[in-house]
């Protein structure tokens, strides 16, 4: 093993697998086949599955085998997918919403790790001769940070709106008000501590806005997901499904992306755990369908 130093850390290099997007691999299966190269294990330290689960690969203490000449500066990224089945010879992002937001999500997480390394490509590297990871990783990050800088900008003229004519006194009051009432208008997602699950589609949980400032007791409807009731003929289905829900956020890192009101007050959110969006899951696992009522979830 050769440790990575920490503070060497110039470039976050993102990849893709190179694996058809209509076949499914695991961080184990990459690590195999990185064993049959002859390497000592999976080369990237953080891999990215179609669903936006994150998965670990090499330990970041380890220097990792992803960028021939440049592993002792830089951290991996790797994405699932990269090619299409009938065309594998052509490096595309095929990266899915989900596996999107959690690679902004990881790569927040590596600034804060490496402060100052610089978010590359696998194909920007110096001498390096490859399509992946079918993208253009400078420009897509730039826009991200674009777009962030928008979103943070608009919430910060809010607050400071609110200082206009406003005695001392009544600042405080006044910013929490603003922030509380129309969060769905900041379109972020905000980490969240959970606590209490009512049933597969409704919890409660301290929603961290920043600033200090954090939401006591929020109640949150999980938004296009309809989870078995608790009562009648679909209590033990609804409790097998809000069991399997607490299985999945207990322990995890939980962010809460709020898009609106609903009707009995609550907040109608996308709840991620350690990247994996839960609502999408309840839908592909078969414990919920989609809300024929629902707004926006095609």
């Amino acid at each position: 093993m050769t440790t990575l130093v920490q503070k060497d850390v110039k470039y976050i290099v993102i990849h893709y697998t190179a694996t058809p997007v209509e076949r499914d691999f695991t961080a184990a299966d990459i690590d195999a086949m990185h064993k049959r190269r002859g390497w000592r294990g999976i080369g990237y330290h953080k891999y990215i599955r179609k669903s936006g689960l994150v998965e670990d690969g090499r330990p970041l203490r380890e220097r990792g085998a992803h960028v021939k000449g440049h592993n002792h500066h830089s951290v991996g990224i790797c994405y699932e997918g990269g090619v299409f089945q009938d065309d594998p010879n052509t490096g595309r992002d095929t990266r899915t919403a989900a596996q999107r937001e959690s690679m902004e999500r990881v790569i927040r997480d590596m600034l804060a790790r490496y402060p100052g390394a610089k978010v590359v490509g696998h194909r920007d590297m110096p001498g390096a001769a490859t399509q992946c990871p079918g993208f253009d990783v400078e420009a897509w990050w730039a826009d991200v940070q674009r777009k962030r800088d928008t979103r943070h900008a608009g919430l910060w003229a809010r607050i400071m709106a609110l200082f206009r004519g406003v005695t001392p006194t009544l600042a405080g009051i006044a910013l929490l008000s603003a922030l509380c009432a129309p969060v769905a208008a900041i379109a972020d997602r905000y980490p969240a501590e959970v606590t209490d699950i009512y049933d597969g589609d409704t919890l409660t949980a301290d929603l961290d806005l920043g600033l200090g400032v954090v939401l006591i007791g929020q109640k949150i409807r999980l938004q296009c997901v309809d989870t078995p009731e608790l009562r009648g003929t679909e209590r033990e289905a609804g409790l097998a499904v809000r069991d399997r829900v607490r299985g999945w956020l207990g322990g995890a890192k939980v962010e809460i992306e709020i898009v609106g009101r609903g009707k009995y007050g609550r907040w109608l959110g996308y709840v991620h755990a350690d990247g994996q969006s839960v609502n999408e899951r309840l839908i592909a696992e078969g414990l919920a369908v989609v809300p024929s009522y629902a707004k926006g979830c095609d």
